[in-house]
């Protein structure tokens, strides 16, 4: 068989694949075990639809068998690990294919959370498209994970971003002010808005007070 992902070569199993599929009992049933791949995240069985799709009651037999086997000799070997099975379903497929298998991923009573079953539809690069998913199973997360690039703000971003987020909220005309007042010290670098802003606030203050004295007088 032509290596098709050379870049996942450190996951795959030495596995003489016709001979285990022989020996499950699921040969000549429509589909074809391509690869098996392990790491210490996960166990991950690659099969390609080739042509018509079995009875339901069959294939789930077919599958449930292949991928205990495969968990039950991980776990001999030492690694108990989630095991996801990846269906590639070709371009030419009927839909009728397709609807089955993806009514099988979405019936989970049968295998009881022992697997997962995961249906690829080609639609562009097979090869590309399923080494992608194979690698983001397989790997750590730091693998999947695009790199974020950092750049530090400047203050017009950090001014509109603060406007924004006062637009958000439900405040008070004094609070309000005062957030017009910090913005302006941010974009000027000066000061004087918020003390002005202490200032008519430490006036009203004394209003208050001068007018409930002469209240009680």
């Amino acid at each position: 068989m032509v290596d098709t992902f050379q870049n996942l070569n450190e996951w795959k199993l030495d596995v003489e694949l016709e001979i285990l599929m022989d020996y499950i009992g699921c040969k000549n049933l429509g589909f074809t075990l391509q690869d098996i791949y392990l790491s210490e995240v996960a166990l991950a069985v690659y099969l390609s639809w080739e042509s018509s799709i079995p009875e339901t009651e069959t294939l789930k037999q077919c599958l449930g068998r292949l991928l205990r086997f495969l968990s039950a000799r991980a776990e001999e070997l030492g690694f108990v690990i989630p095991v996801m099975c990846l269906i590639n379903v070709p371009k030419e497929a009927n839909a009728e294919i397709e609807t089955k298998l993806n009514q099988l991923t979405a019936d989970q009573d049968w295998h009881r959370g022992d697997f997962s079953i995961i249906v690829l539809t080609e639609k562009g690069d097979k090869n590309k498209d399923v080494e992608e998913v194979i690698r983001k199973m397989l790997g750590a997360a730091s693998t999947a994970w695009p790199q974020i690039e950092l750049k530090p703000r400047n203050i017009k971003a950090i001014i509109n971003s603060f406007q924004s987020e006062k637009r958000s909220m439900q405040t008070s005309e004094e609070h309000t002010s005062l957030l017009d007042a910090i913005a302006q010290v941010l974009d000027k670098g000066d000061k004087e808005p918020v003390q002005n802003w202490l200032e008519e606030r430490i006036e009203d203050t004394h209003r208050l007070m001068v007018g409930g004295e002469n209240s009680e007088q």
